[in-house]
C-alpha cells in the first residue's frame, strides 16, 4: 500500500535538505512530530527515534540517503515496514518535493488501512510547515509600531504592553527561524525616523 503527496517549494533543492538533515529540527516546522533524533551522521544505516504527535515514540532507520535528491526512513511494526521516501528535484520555481508512504509485509494492508489513511491525512500541513520553514529561513522581519496614548494611559502601562507585543512577535520570527527588530515610536515621530 503507497500514499503520495506533493507540494512545490520555492528553495533549492539543497536548502530542502539541509532541513531534512536537522532531524532535531523537524519539530519547528512539522506539527505532527514532537520530537526526533539520530544516533549518529545522516546517513544511510544510521538508527533514531521519532516521536509523533499523540503517538508513542518509534524506532526509525534511515535505508537511503542521497544528498540533496532524496532519503528513506524506515519504522517497523509487528510483521510490516513503514517507509517514509522523501524526493527533492530542481524546477524552475525552485524544488519540487514528493513524500510516499509505503507499507510492505505481511501485515501492510491492515497497517495501510488503520495508520496510513491518517498519516496521509495530515501529510500536508508538514510539507506546508517545511515550506514556510525553509522559505522564510533567514528572513529579517522588522516591526515599527507607533504608541498614540491619551493622557490617562500610564507609561508602565505602555511599556508592559510593548514588552507583550515583543515577546509574541520574537516567537513567530523564531518559529520562522527569521531574525528579528522591533522598533516603537512615540507618538510625535514619524516612521522615517527608524531608518
Amino acid at each position: 500500500m503507497k500514499f503520495e503527496q506533493k507540494i512545490e517549494i520555492g528553495v533549492d533543492p539543497s536548502t530542502v535538505f539541509a532541513a531534512y538533515k536537522d532531524v532535531s529540527g523537524w519539530s519547528q516546522w512539522d506539527p505532527e512530530t514532537e520530537s526526533a533524533s539520530i544516533d549518529g551522521q545522516f546517513s544511510a544505516g544510521t538508527t533514531g527515534k521519532i516521536k509523533p504527535k499523540g503517538a508513542p515514540e518509534s524506532k526509525m532507520k534511515l535505508i537511503e540517503v542521497t544528498e540533496n535528491k532524496s532519503f528513506t526512513v524506515e519504522c517497523p511494526l509487528p510483521l510490516c515496514k513503514m517507509n517514509f521516501v522523501h524526493l527533492m528535484s530542481e524546477n524552475t520555481t525552485g524544488t519540487e518535493l514528493v513524500n510516499q508512504i509505503e507499507f510492505s509485509g505481511f501485515l501492510s494492508p491492515i497497517f495501510g488501512r488503520l495508520i496510513g489513511k491518517g498519516i496521509n491525512k495530515s501529510l500536508p500541513e508538514s510539507l506546508k510547515g517545511l515550506k514556510e520553514y525553509v522559505e522564510n529561513k533567514g528572513r529579517h522581519w522588522l516591526f515599527i509600531f507607533k504608541t498614540v496614548t491619551n493622557a490617562g494611559i500610564s507609561r508602565d502601562v505602555i511599556t508592559a504592553a510593548q514588552q507583550s507585543i515583543k515577546l509574541m512577535i520574537t516567537r513567530t520570527a523564531k518559529a520562522l527561524n527569521g531574525s528579528l527588530e522591533l522598533r516603537f515610536l512615540n507618538r510625535n515621530q514619524k516612521p522615517e525616523a527608524c531608518f
